[in-house]
């Protein structure tokens, strides 16, 4: 197995492991680079022919925007019709079991929405809670690894703005 970077604007933006670098994606402006030192990473500066340690500032930025991703998923629900439903780990376990319970789930079940309003619970409305909370984890996670790609190509890491372009939560 080999380590295998791919560089984009002489900054190193993601790291593989693998026999070869046939099934990594490239891209514009994307190269791919093999290493044998373990240590270099995400954020690590190429000049043609060696790495060096990015300065602390792209690590200090990469820890805010997983911060942020992370507080949208966990926080800010998932809008299904008119309502937004909790994204917490508790409500993801409980809409889960509800959709895995199907026709089978208890009638009668009325749902608390994150406005405070209460909506009944059909094996539908399970079905399409669980679909929302898939596309907002899908469309959360590629924003922070767009915003991780474009922080790392920049020059001033300190002052990027890793709070805009995210998907609306709730009371957004």
């Amino acid at each position: 197995m080999t380590i295998y970077l791919q560089v984009l604007n002489n900054v190193v933006i993601q790291v593989f492991i693998a026999d070869s670098p046939d099934n990594l994606i490239t891209g514009p402006g994307i190269t791919v680079v093999s290493t044998t030192d373990n240590n270099v990473g995400i954020g690590w500066v190429y000049d043609g022919t060696q790495f060096t340690a990015p300065p602390q500032d792209y690590n200090n930025m990469w820890l805010l925007i997983q911060g942020e991703r992370d507080r949208r998923t966990s926080t800010g629900g998932y809008k299904v019709g008119d309502y937004w439903f909790h994204s917490d780990d508790i409500s993801r376990i409980q809409q889960l079991a509800l959709t895995m319970m199907g026709a089978n789930m208890p009638s009668g079940v009325m749902w608390k929405t994150m406005s405070g309003a209460f909506v009944p619970m059909t094996p539908t409305l399970a079905g399409q809670i669980f679909q929302a909370a898939a596309a907002s984890d899908i469309s959360i996670f590629s924003v922070a690894e767009a915003k991780k790609a474009e922080m790392l190509a920049t020059s001033t890491p300190a002052t990027y703005d890793y709070l805009s372009g995210w998907p609306l939560m709730y009371g957004e």
